[in-house]
């Protein structure tokens, strides 16, 4: 299949920057996550539109900055500290959203935000800044935000999504390790914080947006299947999932294809999560799937254009 649109990549404007968010995350990939790096990669593995995810670690990246603050003996202003985040996310949310219409719609770009970082009104702000610039959708990361999604301090969030139609991606995993929560300040006992279970009340309470539930959901792939059944309005993604397909430990080809059908072909996204892992390997993974030409069509592109419009 040629066209293929890869939903989930952290591409950031120089191979520095994705080194400092590999560093923050304390996971690393081989790739240099550029978009210069990306084309030539994507031409050769007939990929049409990669989309631009861009997420910093705010949380994490303000403890450190009070800590060294503190460390050279200052007194750390959290207010000035917090002004400077919101406004390298709002940087690189533009630099995303800008990439659509800079690299005629080889890029998209979604909207990172942090309600409770940031306030209701940054959030409400940024994201009618950023769809008028390009954007075409919103990241969140609870984890780092440090509430349940249907918290009332969300439902900003939610309520900007919803009235506007729009889709918002998260991470969608079983269980998030406390220690990756206690090194972010969030209560170690938030470990179900990204479960896709969590979510429920969000896709039951606000119909009209759409809900990406990144990595198939995993290690909680049938709650994936079981929101996805329900709900007309919950996706997902194969991001960081099929490097596994034909592994040890891993599913096999058919599993997968079986797995994606028990989803729903028509809510699954094609996505890799370049640059922690090789977009070209995806596509090829994709192309060995036991699927119909219509499954992967829907799948690999048009699935895309259903959650984020045509780019």
């Amino acid at each position: 299949m040629h066209g293929y649109k890869d939903a989930h990549t952290h591409i950031h404007p120089s191979a520095s920057a994705t080194q400092a968010f590999m560093n923050a995350l304390e996971f690393h990939g081989p790739w240099e996550g550029t978009i210069e790096q990306a084309l030539p990669i994507m031409d050769q593995a007939a990929i049409a539109t990669t989309m631009i995810v861009p997420l910093i670690a705010d949380t994490k990246l303000l403890a450190e900055r009070i800590e060294e603050e503190t460390r050279r003996g200052g007194k750390p202003d959290r207010d000035r500290l917090v002004q400077q985040l919101a406004a390298q996310q709002s940087q690189y949310n533009s630099w995303a959203a800008a990439a659509r219409h800079k690299h005629n719609g080889r890029f998209a770009g979604l909207i990172a935000v942090n309600p409770v970082l940031f306030g209701e009104q940054w959030t409400r702000n940024e994201i009618e800044a950023r769809l008028a610039e390009g954007a075409v959708g919103i990241k969140i990361l609870p984890m780092c935000i440090g509430v349940y999604p249907d918290d009332p301090k969300m439902a900003v969030l939610w309520e900007e999504a919803n009235r506007r139609e729009l889709a918002v991606l998260t991470l969608a995993v079983a269980h998030v390790p406390p220690e990756a929560l206690a090194k972010i300040g969030v209560d170690q006992r938030y470990t179900d914080i990204h479960h896709p279970s969590r979510f429920e009340a969000v896709v039951r309470s606000y119909p009209r947006l759409k809900l990406v539930l990144a990595h198939l959901g995993m290690g909680a792939e049938q709650d994936t299947i079981r929101l996805a059944n329900k709900y007309p309005n919950v996706f997902t993604d194969t991001s960081l999932r099929l490097h596994e397909v034909g592994q040890p430990g891993g599913w096999s080809l058919k599993e997968t294809a079986d797995t994606l059908r028990r989803i729903g072909v028509d809510r699954v996204l094609f996505a890799s999560n370049y640059p922690f892992v090789s977009q070209a390997d995806y596509v090829a993974v994709m192309e060995k799937l036991p699927l119909s030409d219509d499954e992967r069509r829907l799948i690999g592109a048009d699935n895309f254009d259903r959650v984020y419009g045509r780019v």
